[in-house]
């Protein structure tokens, strides 16, 4: 966290905030895994597309090594997830640990060398994959969209 605390982080953390606080809870009910993962990857869209010559690493908070982990492991996450049977998972205290913050995901399963908050990369890649997918769709228009299903299906995120 201290390494997080270096100037370089102060703008892409305030576009983030500034999401945050533009765009607060739209999951409302739905309270499923895969909608908070589309959430925190809106916000992360949102900071890249407003800061878009930061490198993925300040705007994740990983490190270079914990990025590649990501990268390389992607699929595995993706496996992983679907095989525990978390993205419909409407249980918050089964799919936090996903999402906090640390030296890496504590979850069961989930290797110790693995970066931290691995639902937050993952829903980032969603958008991102949406985002390929409607190219027409502005940023506004994203961040207003509340259908997170919707966002997932039409990704069609199937990482390789």
């Amino acid at each position: 966290m201290v390494r997080k605390l270096q100037p370089y982080y102060m703008a892409p953390n305030a576009i983030k905030s500034l999401a945050i606080s533009m765009y607060e809870d739209q999951t409302g009910n739905e309270k499923r895994f895969f909608a908070m993962m589309i959430q925190e990857g809106k916000y992360r869209y949102f900071t890249k597309a407003l800061l878009p010559h930061v490198h993925d690493t300040i705007i994740l908070g990983y490190t270079e090594s914990q990025l590649n982990w990501c990268r390389e492991n992607e699929p595995q996450m993706w496996a992983h997830y679907v095989e525990n049977e978390l993205l419909y998972q409407q249980e918050s205290n089964r799919y936090m640990r996903y999402f906090n913050d640390g030296p890496f995901t504590v979850a069961d399963g989930v290797p110790p060398q693995s970066a931290p908050a691995i639902g937050v990369y993952t829903g980032w890649q969603i958008v991102n994959a949406y985002m390929n997918e409607h190219p027409e769709i502005s940023l506004k228009q994203l961040m207003e969209e509340t259908d997170y299903e919707k966002i997932l299906k039409q990704s069609k995120y199937r990482p390789k």
